[in-house]
């Protein structure tokens, strides 16, 4: 693809606009269009002629004619010229200078300080050049869910896990299997996919930088409050929890929540419902304090790996489907252990973390909405000798 890999050679697309020079023979310097810049390369005498690569990909120029250079580097295309003029002049020296970058661009939007397209250059065009032309990611701007569109196909990159040498994120599920690679250059560090890797990841070495972008790339950085957690039931302040760059856990969303209610929580009662969607991973062990699934919705069977780890779908050839209904993991949250594994279970965008009541509560409130105003009446009455 032109602009887009080769080892961070710029490739010349149709608009872009040329400063040509042929040393020695001014009679042709000032055949084109005229330049507004200075004279190139220190030359003495008029500035030299500028051309426009045309809607068929050619460049005409005197004695050369039309000359194709559409998807040519800068030094291809300053052979090309010498070659055609050769017919004419001995041995003739060409410079060619790109003034303007025109035929191809990647947009960036959302949480960015100047969204619009950018154009591509000499200058290899990475996720991270992209970003920082568009003036860097806004305060408000999720690092873990910036997504990349290409050719219809829509791919995520965690860049708080890329920074730190983390593995490339699958494609988002919104648009559908993405099977193939997004090109990109050996020379700037592109990984191949690992074997048994999902198809459509991009392939990076654990560094945004070496994802090369190409013409017509759609960059978008979402706000981070597009992915929240839920937390009802018996806390002290149920609320609507943003997630720090696509990151929270169990635990910190419970004590962002006030902690479980000591008068009506059952600490032995913690869900995180969450919608199940193949390749999903889940903690699923049967000892005491840990994540447990409720049950099997639809027939799911997890695969148990190491560290107690199942993988539900695709990751594992032999895995079954993933179901379509929501996955439903328990908490036992009584002992301090229990309280360590929430730190480590990572919840996911749009997970709801429900505390049930205590046997008790529940026994008080259904008194309460058969006799209203009894119970309260009854704990009320105090004893006299």
């Amino acid at each position: 693809m032109p602009g887009a890999s080769n080892g961070g050679q710029y490739r010349l697309g149709v608009g872009d606009v040329l400063a040509i020079t042929v040393w020695d023979h001014p009679e042709l310097t000032g055949a084109g269009l005229p330049s507004r810049s200075d004279n190139l390369d220190g030359q003495i005498g008029p500035p030299p002629a500028t051309f426009v690569i045309d809607q068929q990909g050619q460049l005409h120029f005197p004695f050369a004619g039309a000359v194709p250079l559409a998807g040519l580097t800068r030094e291809e295309a300053r052979d090309r010229l010498a070659q055609r003029l050769a017919r004419y002049f001995r041995a003739p020296r060409v410079t060619v200078t790109v003034m303007a970058y025109r035929s191809q661009r990647v947009y960036v939007d959302g949480q960015v300080r100047t969204p619009g397209p950018q154009p591509i250059n000499d200058i290899p065009m990475t996720l991270l050049e992209a970003l920082n032309r568009a003036g860097g990611l806004l305060p408000t701007a999720d690092q873990s869910r910036i997504t990349v569109e290409r050719a219809g196909r829509r791919y995520r990159i965690d860049l708080v896990a890329a920074m730190r040498g983390g593995p490339p994120q699958a494609p988002d599920r919104s648009a559908g299997p993405a099977p193939g690679q997004p090109s990109a250059p050996q020379s700037y560090g592109a990984a191949s996919p690992a074997p048994g890797q999902p198809p459509g990841l991009l392939p990076y070495q654990g560094y945004p930088g070496a994802m090369m972008l190409a013409d017509g790339d759609v960059v978008r950085a979402p706000p981070r409050d597009e992915n929240k957690v839920f937390v009802g039931g018996e806390v002290l302040s149920p609320r609507a929890l943003t997630m720090h760059d696509g990151r929270l856990s169990l635990g910190e969303a419970l004590g962002e929540a006030g902690g479980l209610n000591p008068q009506s929580a059952d600490a032995g009662q913690v869900y995180v419902v969450r919608r199940a969607q193949q390749g999903d991973t889940a903690y699923m062990t049967g000892s005491p304090g840990s994540l447990n699934e409720l049950n099997e919705l639809n027939g799911l069977k997890g695969l148990k790996g190491p560290n107690g780890l199942v993988t539900a779908g695709a990751h594992a050839s032999t895995a079954p489907p993933a179901p379509r209904g929501p996955l439903v993991f328990r908490l036992d949250a009584r002992s301090a252990s229990a309280l360590a594994l929430a730190e480590q279970f990572e919840l996911q965008p749009r997970d709801v973390v429900y505390v049930a009541a205590s046997m008790l509560t529940n026994w008080h409130r259904a008194i309460s909405q058969l006799f209203p105003g009894e119970l309260s009446s009854a704990v009320g009455v105090t004893t006299r000798p």
